[in-house]
């Protein structure tokens, strides 16, 4: 049931309230017809929405129920709240790894990868130019402009269309330019390296 994803899916982004979101629940038709039938259904009408821990079990119990794209939007909002709210260097590479930890190289949308490349950044600043607070500054920047995109998106359906028709094909193409960004910043970090002993030397 796609209207239950996407509301699920909105009460767990704050797109709308806990109290909206039981409102609809009690009152669906569909839902309340098959309840005795479907163990799903009889478990989120178990959940108490008053308790602090409501967001947590709810999400155990929609676990694997709904697509991958669920949690891909679910994990990158979350993160990038996160990230927005980032107060310095180390908080920020944490809350990049966690954003990125089920990485697909050959399938992932190009959002995500915009964090991937950030996220070199963050490993190998040591050997650039630019410094730890210009580099928070671009992972807040990315994160808020992430945001308050989703944010103007109607519901989960819209978000899934607007990065499927603003991603590149995941073509053969497509692999080999991701994978020569990595080479790239894979060279470039050798010949730091390279270069810092040899002015130890």
């Amino acid at each position: 049931m796609k209207a239950l994803e996407y509301k699920i899916f909105d009460v767990l982004t704050e797109r709308i309230t806990v109290s909206q979101f039981e409102n609809w629940l009690y009152t669906n038709d569909e839902l309340l017809s098959n309840l005795d039938s479907n163990p799903y259904y009889f478990d989120l009408f178990t959940i108490n929405y008053s308790n602090d821990e409501w967001s947590k079990k709810l999400l155990q119990v929609t676990n694997e129920k709904h697509g991958e794209d669920f949690m891909i939007f679910f994990k990158l909002i979350e993160g990038c709240k996160k990230l927005s709210k980032a107060n310095n260097f180390d908080e920020a590479y944490l809350h990049l790894n966690v954003l990125l930890e089920c990485f697909d190289y050959q399938t992932e949308y190009d959002i995500l990868w915009d964090f991937y490349l950030l996220r070199e950044d963050f490993e190998n600043f040591q050997f650039t130019i630019i410094n730890k607070n210009e580099l928070i500054n671009k992972v807040r920047k990315l994160s808020n402009t992430t945001l308050n995109l989703m944010n103007s998106l109607e519901d989960l359906k819209s978000i899934k269309l607007y990065f499927l028709n603003n991603s590149k094909p995941k073509t053969a193409f497509t692999l080999v330019e991701n994978k020569n960004k990595i080479c790239t910043i894979q060279k470039k970090l050798i010949l730091r390296i390279k270069a810092l002993l040899f002015k130890k030397n």
